[in-house]
């Protein structure tokens, strides 16, 4: 099996992403006897690189024209849906490769229903997927301590939730949990940034232009703007909160999962209307990592989707209905209500909760050190 560009060491056209060699996740996936030209990158617009010849050789397209070399693209760290309309525009209708000649790796698990629908849009064939899980991989590399967790005793603060970016779900979820008055019931990160124009007022500005097609959950926070704005800036083990350390782990958040007894995981994607790809990163396996329950703030079905690849989740103990619920306004009020259901647990409940917590979180780590594959072919 040869790679046309095996020495090549680019992303495509994403400068930011440069430093990032190529052969970084080509060490997940178990390439077959075929000829593949290989690139890995970020957004949708980096595949305009694709119609650059010295980029993409005349051989290399020439190859695949003639079906003996397949265009794999590996847009694994992100799960952009909007990937696949461009290579469609791109390499199938400019390019002319055959769909069948081309494979999409996405971080997304459900890439493949996009594929689906951008290919019965145009009339064409399907695009070949794969979902590479590259943060569940990069966990079971990392080299970390035990600590204890779930030990009975008082718990000062509930939960744990950390928030870097401000995507809008993220400040959403802080802001509702202030107006419940469970705000500071937990050890919470979200703190504001220059450099990523991260602020409320711009919070309530993409607020009310994103989620207009639900007044009443965007009215909420209108009538309350006074009190969200007046949430001061938090920050736990990091103050600098443009610094992104997805591939770096640290013990300092250990005294925040030692002293806690659940995580509120805010994933990457929430809202269908801005992102719909069902995406699992280092937030999720960081809590199976430190052995921590979790509540899952992401799009829905992503819990039976943790279960498809093996891993528990807390029903017997956690309220994990919101992870059925396709409407995302719901699913977020339906997370909160359960997360302040967990703030008040009585003692015996705790006692409880804790013992079947435990059983759960140490068969999770278990299976995350069991782990072999980390890509699916979809």
């Amino acid at each position: 099996m040869a790679l046309i560009n095996k020495d090549s060491t680019w992303f495509l056209g994403d400068k930011e992403y440069n430093h990032r060699p190529v052969s970084y996740t080509r060490d997940i996936h178990n390439f077959e006897d075929t000829d593949y030209w290989y690139a890995e990158f970020f957004g949708p617009e980096s595949l305009n690189h694709l119609l650059n010849s010295d980029v993409l050789s005349i051989d290399a397209l020439t190859r695949m024209h003639n079906k003996t070399c397949v265009l794999m693209l590996n847009n694994a760290h992100e799960a952009f849906h909007t990937v696949v309309k461009s290579i469609y525009d791109i390499a199938v209708k400019q390019l002319n490769i055959l769909p069948e000649q081309i494979v999409l790796i996405s971080e997304s698990a459900i890439i493949d229903k996009e594929v689906e629908k951008i290919a019965n849009e145009y009339n064409l064939g399907k695009i070949k997927t794969e979902w590479m899980r590259v943060f569940e991989h990069d966990t079971t590399r990392t080299e970390h301590k035990p600590i204890s967790t779930l030990e009975y005793k008082v718990y000062d603060k509930k939960f744990l939730n950390f928030n870097r970016r401000w995507r809008i779900h993220r400040p959403a979820l802080v802001a509702l949990l202030e107006l419940r008055g469970i705000l500071d019931k937990g050890y919470v990160s979200l703190a504001k940034t220059n450099e990523y124009n991260d602020n409320w007022e711009v919070f309530f500005e993409h607020l009310s232009w994103s989620l207009r097609y639900n007044p009443n959950f965007v009215d909420t926070f209108i009538r309350n703007e006074e009190t969200i704005n007046n949430i001061p800036e938090l920050k736990l083990d990091q103050s600098d909160m443009t610094v992104n350390h997805a591939q770096t782990l640290t013990d300092s958040t250990d005294i925040y999962y030692e002293n806690t007894y659940f995580s509120v995981v805010s994933e990457t994607n929430f809202f269908k209307v801005i992102a719909e790809g069902l995406f699992v990163s280092e937030k999720i396996f960081r809590p199976i990592l430190k052995k921590h329950p979790f509540i899952l703030v992401s799009r829905p079905h992503t819990l039976s989707m943790m279960r498809n690849i093996g891993y528990k989740t807390f029903h017997t103990i956690i309220n994990e209905d919101y992870d059925s619920e396709e409407d995302d306004c719901k699913r977020m009020l339906m997370i909160v209500n359960e997360i302040d259901r967990l703030c008040k647990l009585s003692d015996d409940e705790l006692r409880m909760f804790l013992t079947e917590a435990k059983q759960i979180t140490e068969y999770n780590y278990n299976v995350l050190f069991s782990k072999t594959e980390f890509l699916t072919r979809l």
